[in-house]
């Protein structure tokens, strides 16, 4: 729990907009509603290797996949508030298999902590610009993308 506390501590700190999404954002045609809006190109079924119960069976998209040694990371704008987000997860993760071992909400942002059939994750919601849905991050720890 300490180690995922820690990686949420760090991802708030660093969560935003990447370089290569401030450049878009300075462009004329970035979309108007706010940074980093924009669907993002994945390769070809890079979506569906992300479990199901991390986008509500594809209501969420995916806007970003990253592996390395730990797991894997998921980012995603889920297209609904932050309140019914953090209630649907906490209804989901149990019955996709995962135990949650706390969580926080205060309005502006949530976590939710989970434990994996090998090893850890947490699942954090905020606010955005892009009218009509959240951002979400998933990060597995000691877990490999299907």
């Amino acid at each position: 729990m300490v180690l995922l506390a820690a990686c949420a501590t760090a991802f708030l700190l660093v969560a935003g907009c990447s370089p290569n999404e401030e450049e878009e954002a300075a462009k004329p045609s970035a979309t108007p509603s706010g940074r980093g809006c924009a669907p993002r190109s994945l390769s070809e079924g890079d979506a569906e290797r992300v479990p199901g119960v991390f986008t509500f069976e594809g209501e969420a998209e995916v806007i970003g996949i990253t592996e390395d040694q730990q797991g894997y990371s998921v980012k995603l704008h889920v297209p609904m508030s932050l309140e019914d987000a953090y209630d649907r997860y906490h209804d989901d993760l149990p019955g996709g298999g995962y135990d949650i071992l706390g969580d926080e909400f205060d309005g502006a942002d949530a976590e939710v902590y989970f434990q994996t059939a090998k090893g850890q994750g947490f699942i954090q919601l905020r606010q955005i610009e892009c009218p009509g849905r959240i951002f979400g991050y998933v990060k597995l720890i000691g877990e490999k993308l299907p």
